[in-house]
This record gives C-alpha cells, structure tokens and sequence, in this order.
C-alpha cells in the first residue's frame, strides 16, 4: 500500500474518532456559552465585585473557542495525510478532551472556569501543531486568525503528499459511521447539540433543518438546498443563502465537497455526517419540520417520499420533495387546496455523471403517471419551486403553470418527451431560474420569452428556424437585462435551414 493510501485509510479513523467528538464538544460548550448571561452565571443573582470581570472571561472564552474551532478544522485537513505509522500524535489530543470533557460538567456553567480550560485547550492544540510541523514538514498556518494565516511556518517545502486537502471532504461524498460517531448520538454530548439546533436562528435552524430530508451519506448540490430554502423564505435572496451554506459549513453541520481540479475555491456540493444526520432528523421530526414516512404525510409540513404515499397531502403541507420514489402517480390528492404548498420536487435531485448514465440511462430518470394532472397545480398559487427533472412522459407544460405568479424555479432539465412549452410559461414573470438542458424534443422557446424580465439563468434555449414566427429568437433576449448566465442548443430544424441554404 502506498504512503498516500496509507494516510487516507488511517486519516478516516483519526478524523471521526477523534475530531469530530472534539467539534461536538466544541458545539456543546458554545451552547453552554449562549446560556450564561450578561451578570455570569445563569440563574444567580448579579455577582460580587470579585467577580466583575465575569462578562470578560466570557468574551475571551468565546474569542478561544472560535480560535480552536478554527485550528480543529485545519488539523482535520492534515489528518488526512498522516501516515499510520505515526498514530502516536494521536494521543496528544487526549489531554485536549479531558479539558473539554471538564468545560461541560460544569454546574451551573461558569464562564471563568470555561475561559481557563478553553487557554489549555489552545496550548494543547499549539502543542499538536508544533509536533506536526517537526515530523512531517506539513503546511500549518502559524496563526490564530485574520491576515496573518497566510504566513506559514515549515522547515522545508512540503511535497504533494503532505499538503492537506483544500476544503477536504470524505472521499466520493461517503462518511461512515463508526463506533465514536455512534457514542456521540447516544452520549451527553447529543442533548447539548440538540440544544444547539433549537437555539439556532429560526430561519438558519430551517435551512439546517432540510439537510434531514436527505439520504445517509448523499451528496448534495448547493443550487438545490439555495432553491429550496429561496421558495420556503428561509433566505431572501441567493447571496443570502450561499452565506448560510457557509455558515452551516463553519458551524460544523455540513462537510464541503470541493470539485476535482477545480480553478476556484467555490464549492457546489456538500453532505452531511451520519451523527449529524441523525440529530437534525430527530430534531425535525419531534418539532413537526418534515416527515419522513409516506404513511403519514396527511399530518406533514414537508412530506419527503421514500415511497407513494398512501393518502393525500396535508392542507398546510409546504413542500413535496421526492427523496427516493421511482415511480410516481398523480391523482386528484396531490395538488386539491394545497394553497400553502411552495416546493414541489418531483424530478431526480441526485446528480449522475456521464459514465453512470451511459451504463445505466434509467437510474436518472423518474416515471410519472397521470400526467395530466398538472394541470391542477394552479391551485398552488404560493408554489415558488418546481423540478420535473428527469420525469418521462412529460410532452408538453399545461398552459394553467401561467398562473403560478410566485414561481422563481423551473427545473425541466432531461424532460426526454419535452416536445412543447407552451405559452403559459411566458407569464411567469417572477421567474429567474429555467432549465431546459437535455430536452431534445424542444424545437424552439415560445414567442413572449422575453417578458421574463426577472430572469437570471436560462439554460438550453433552443434557437430555431429564424423564418419562424412562432418561437422566441436572441433579440428577443436583449430585454432580459438581468440575465447573467445563457445556455444555447441549435435546434434540429435550423440546423437542416443552415444546410439548405
């Protein structure tokens, strides 16, 4: 086995056996921080003189918390390359625990005691970091923070092997649970997470709260979760939600996915840790966030499906997010007096590369019976987000989608049968997201395309037989002004123009 393989193998182990119970704990004494008052400890009276330099000790533990949160998720990154040989580093971080381990017994919580446990805790983590940078050479800010993070302090350029991972993520998006994670859902350390989640901001605690919606170990895009979280009013605008995908990010819930070879550092893809998983369903569940079961999605605010569901929708449901189902049939209990319902993802939410659909072109794509039944989601005048990506079936859009005024999302990528748009699309004058890559079908975009003056991303417009009057053509575009990103297909009968011609 190869030094680089060796490293990956044992890095694992390290990463989930020993950092990420520290980063729980880590989350559990910020909890425990939030809950300690202005006067210092919750539920007493304002303290004698001796301690009125409480309010300090509290600031200065919540300054060294964020440091070591900071330094834990670089040597997460450079855990990755350690070789197995050198487990002994390890057991550096045993004395770092026992000081958190100490932090959180405290009764009541005592900002003082915190904020000293929390300096030992720092020159625990220096120690780790001197230790890494005399064994291996690794690249290891010297730093707590700030500008000065750039300045790195190594006795020899490091080789390729011992660089950590930029925005390093589990291999292939796979995180597997392992015995630590396993105390960590059922140890002390849960009840003060959960805490966590509920202290959360209401519209964070949202946007954290749809990551349960999704498999264990799945790979999620970040255009889904900034959709979805658009459409419920969990965030005002897209800048807004890549800043809560960040912070999410920093606050430990979710794991970055950088792209391979990627020229920029921005990440599009994410997942969430097992433990993790585990606590945000279990949140969400007991506060009635989402539902999970396809049995009991008449009672659900966000019925996920796994399966067909056996009854109909709650009236109050606001999202419909197919998790898992293959196969899918509409009837007349789908879209009745569903008023409050924003988010409808119906199509395939996974992402397949080029060689997964060659060798299994039916794995992408979603069956949909009842077709005809869109034609009732006019009565889901609040629906702001719909995906039909990957749905078969789907030859031509009900003209009824026109009185969808609130919708921002239209997903239609890989429609196959997608042979017609129809009219009824060129009224939607709120969108700013349609997708229609992959519909081969199309022949061209409706004429009227251009009043979608909010538009922002257009992906596979068709550009047709320029003789047409029926389709919409590029001048046509030049009143989009907000229009930042356009994708085009020549259209098979202005292909066959060009050659006549």
């Amino acid at each position: 086995m190869s030094t680089l393989a060796q490293g990956n193998s044992t890095s694992c182990s390290v990463e989930e056996e020993i950092i990420v119970p520290l980063l729980a704990r880590l989350t559990a004494v910020s909890t425990l921080l939030d809950s300690i008052g202005p006067a210092g400890r919750e539920g007493h009276p304002p303290p004698p003189p001796a301690y009125a330099d409480s309010d300090a000790s509290k600031l200065g533990a919540r300054e060294l918390l964020e440091k070591v949160r900071r330094e834990m998720v670089r040597l997460e990154g450079v855990f990755r390359r350690i070789d197995d040989a050198d487990k002994r580093i390890r057991y550096s971080f045993d004395p770092v625990e026992q000081h958190l381990d100490d932090a959180l017994q405290y009764e009541p919580p005592d900002a003082e005691r915190i904020h000293t446990g929390l300096i030992a805790v720092d020159a625990g983590i220096s120690a780790i970091k001197a230790s890494i940078r005399e064994a291996y050479n690794v690249l290891l800010p010297c730093g707590g923070g700030g500008g000065d993070d750039d300045d790195c302090c190594f006795a020899a350029p490091p080789t390729q092997s011992q660089l950590p991972l930029r925005g390093a993520g589990p291999a292939n998006g796979v995180v597997v649970m392992t015995k630590k994670m396993g105390e960590i859902q059922r140890g002390p350390q849960m009840s003060h997470l959960r805490l966590a989640v509920g202290s959360l901001e209401a519209r964070l605690r949202g946007c954290a709260l749809c990551l349960a919606a999704f498999p264990e170990g799945a790979v999620i895009k970040k255009r889904l979760l900034l959709h979805w979280w658009l459409a419920e009013g969990f965030v005002r605008s897209a800048v807004e939600g890549k800043s809560r995908f960040d912070e999410l990010v920093s606050r430990g819930f979710i794991i970055p996915i950088p792209a391979r070879n990627a020229l920029c550092g921005t990440v599009h893809r994410c997942t969430v840790r097992p433990w993790m998983r585990g606590l945000l369903v279990s949140v969400a569940k007991r506060n009635g966030f989402l539902e999970l079961n396809a049995g009991d999605v008449a009672f659900a605010r966000r019925a996920c499906l796994l399966q067909q569901p056996a009854a109909g929708f709650s009236a109050m449901v606001r999202a419909i997010y197919n998790v898992g189902q293959k196969y899918v049939e509409l009837d007349d209990r789908w879209f009745s007096g569903n008023k409050d319902l924003r988010v409808l993802q119906l199509g395939q939410w996974r992402e397949f590369s080029t060689r997964e659909q060659i060798a299994n072109p039916m794995d992408s794509h979603i069956e949909v019976s009842g077709v005809e039944r869109l034609r009732d989601m006019e009565s889901c005048k609040n629906l702001r987000y719909i995906s039909f990506r990957g749905i078969s079936r789907i030859e031509t859009l009900p003209d009824s989608i026109g009185k969808l005024r609130e919708l921002q999302v239209l997903d239609l990528r890989a429609c196959h049968n997608l042979e017609e748009l129809g009219q009824g699309i060129t009224k939607l004058d709120r969108l700013e997201y349609l997708d229609l890559s992959e519909c081969h079908l199309l022949a061209g975009m409706p004429k009227g395309l251009g009043q979608l003056t909010h538009l922002e991303i257009l992906k596979g417009f068709v550009v047709a037989n320029s003789n047409s009057r029926d389709f919409c053509h590029l001048n046509e575009l030049t009143k989009l002004e907000k229009l930042r990103k356009l994708g085009i297909v020549i259209g098979k009968m202005a292909c066959l123009m060009r050659m006549n011609s």
